[in-house]
């Protein structure tokens, strides 16, 4: 049934596309987690960076809340 040269020929082609498939998917899917990985620690990032400002905000807010209370509570 598989004897003659052409259909050997043919298995072999598809192997080596198998392989090469198999190959693009393994590379896509490391593409696919390191941009995961990327948008992810971005948003880390920025999210860490927001609470600092908002930290840093809020201190000097109350700073002012409290030279504002001063003279009403006798400082």
């Amino acid at each position: 049934m598989f004897a003659d040269d052409k259909s050997i020929e043919n298995f072999q082609q598809l192997f080596f596309e198998f392989k090469k498939y198999l190959e693009l998917q393994k590379e896509y899917t490391k593409l696919e987690l390191t941009e995961k990985l990327t948008i992810l620690l971005s948003t880390l990032i920025m999210i860490v960076i927001l609470i600092i400002l908002g930290m840093v905000a809020l201190f000097y807010l109350l700073f002012a809340l409290a030279y504002v209370l001063e003279p009403l509570v006798g400082g």
